[in-house]
């Protein structure tokens, strides 16, 4: 007689891929704290409609931080996780069991959405001192670049397993810095920059310009597609002294000369593919 759904032993872990590269643990694979470890395989144990019943009710990014006290909290590392994770098996299961297919997707959407509220609640203070509409601008940017991490399997997934909170931090300050620099007359407060009276015909080709710039990227060849993203959209450096940062010399095995190269070039290509007719 099968087991049922909650008496199915979890599904072992994916192994972290990513290896240390400096300082006094250079060469050892970054590892997931206990902690992390158990929160994944409770979750993982009661399957993902039970999963998605649980993050709504811890209501993560609400009440002044209360949720983190919640005994059933996930951490956000944790939840980086089990997004990919259910993610993954929403695709895997897409044809052939449709409806575990819908509950893993339903689950994946869940955690996304409690690390994104986790991640916001952390970094709400970066953006104190903003314009409404800058601060809605930097907002929207790094929710969008966070939706890519979380579910880009080429990207840094190994690393934000066990240090999102950080990744977040670093993102936040970064657009927190640039929503500083943009200009008042630009973005008037109130509208984020894509509803700057825009027509309907505007808007549509807003739209159209985004897209037409992911699929240029994504038309790069992979070895300048690359350490483009990884600089460019995750702000990763070419070059590092920081212990905890693992630079694009160290990921690619490639010196500072060719990466940087490879950059320019890539930019070049997207401003050559974005500019003709």
């Amino acid at each position: 007689m099968p087991l049922d759904e909650a008496d199915q032993p979890p599904p072992e872990l994916r192994p972290l891929t990513k290896r240390r590269v400096q300082g006094e643990r250079a060469g050892e694979p970054y590892t997931r704290t206990p902690e992390t470890n158990a929160a994944i395989r409770d979750a993982l144990r009661d399957g993902p409609r039970a999963h998605s019943e649980r993050l709504q009710t811890v209501g993560y990014g609400s009440d002044g931080s209360a949720y983190r006290r919640h005994p059933r909290y996930i951490s956000p590392e944790a939840l980086a996780y089990l997004a990919r994770h259910h993610q993954a098996e929403a695709v895997r299961l897409e044809r052939e069991a449709p409806l575990d297919a819908r509950n893993h997707a339903r689950a994946a959407g869940s955690a996304a959405k409690a690390a994104l509220a986790e991640a916001a609640d952390i970094v709400a203070w970066r953006f104190d001192g903003l314009s409404s509409a800058a601060r809605d601008w930097a907002e929207a940017g790094l929710i969008e670049l966070l939706v890519d991490l979380l579910f880009d399997d080429t990207g840094s997934g190994d690393v934000l397993q066990v240090a999102f909170g950080q990744v977040v931090q670093r993102k936040a300050i970064s657009f927190a810095k640039r929503a500083a620099r943009r200009s008042e007359p630009e973005v008037p407060d109130g509208l984020t920059p894509t509803d700057l009276e825009m027509t309907a015909e505007e808007h549509a080709a807003w739209q159209d310009a985004h897209d037409d710039r992911r699929r240029a990227v994504a038309a790069l060849p992979d070895h300048l597609r690359e350490p483009w993203e990884l600089n460019k959209l995750y702000d990763i450096p070419v070059q590092s002294t920081d212990p905890d940062v693992t630079p694009l010399t160290e990921r690619f095995g490639l010196s500072t000369t060719t990466l940087y190269n490879r950059i320019r070039e890539a930019e070049q290509i997207l401003r050559d593919t974005l500019q003709s007719p």
